[in-house]
């Protein structure tokens, strides 16, 4: 993905504290390219009667997509992926159903699991953020920004989602590394001086000009 100044300076404190966290190394924040309110359109038109919603039409007018990797060195010089998550472009987000609820891949996590956004719900599987693994599935979140905000105060721990699922194998592991590096105490949300408040880290206020306009004051 090419590089973007906004989501790089609204993440800058994220990568800051991972940056003072011991044994961090390989930081790395891949973004994208800011959409178009019409080609955000244009996609709605295709995926009728589903439609993007407001938090995460928000967060593609910023930057298409994100992925957020880093590594851990331990004190024998091994190098682990512990960070990898993030949202993928919008011509990566293909359709997947579960029974009849439909949705969109938002985040392919490998041997974690897909992240899904379902927006034609069910009553077995309403509309909102689910992880799909080994044909089970799970909710996560009632929407995007609930997801983005989950995956910035987990560090952007792979697999975050699975923390709290003791029914996973891969729990106990996932648990220990957001225990370990997620931000409990201190705030990912970057100050906006000149309005004395904070920039809204999820993107759920549908405010994505203004949200633009704020940034752009601290180049």
């Amino acid at each position: 993905m090419p590089h973007n100044r906004p989501l790089t300076i609204l993440l800058a404190p994220l990568i800051t504290y991972l940056q003072s966290c011991p044994l961090t190394t390989n930081i790395n924040l891949d973004s994208g390219l800011p959409l178009t309110p019409h080609s955000l359109d244009t996609w709605d038109r295709l995926h009728a009667p589903d439609r993007l919603p407001q938090d995460l039409r928000s967060f593609l007018m910023v930057s298409d997509g994100m992925k957020l990797t880093w590594d851990v060195r331990t004190k024998a010089g091994k190098v682990i992926r512990v960070g990898y998550s993030g949202v993928n472009q919008l011509s990566e987000m293909k359709a997947y159903y579960i029974g009849d609820a439909r949705g969109y891949c938002i985040w392919e996590g490998g041997e974690s699991g897909r992240v899904l956004i379902i927006l034609s719900g069910t009553k077995e599987c309403e509309r909102g953020i689910w992880c799909v693994k080994d044909e089970k599935r799970r909710y996560l979140a009632k929407d995007f920004a609930g997801y983005f905000r989950s995956l910035c105060f987990c560090a952007g721990v792979s697999g975050f989602w699975l923390a709290d699922d003791d029914g996973d194998v891969m729990s106990a592991v996932v648990r220990d590394w957001v225990r370990f590096y997620g931000l409990t105490r201190r705030s990912a949300v970057p100050r906006d001086e000149e309005n004395e408040g904070d920039v809204d880290i999820a993107f759920d206020s549908g405010k994505a000009s203004k949200l633009i306009g704020q940034m752009s004051k601290k180049r």
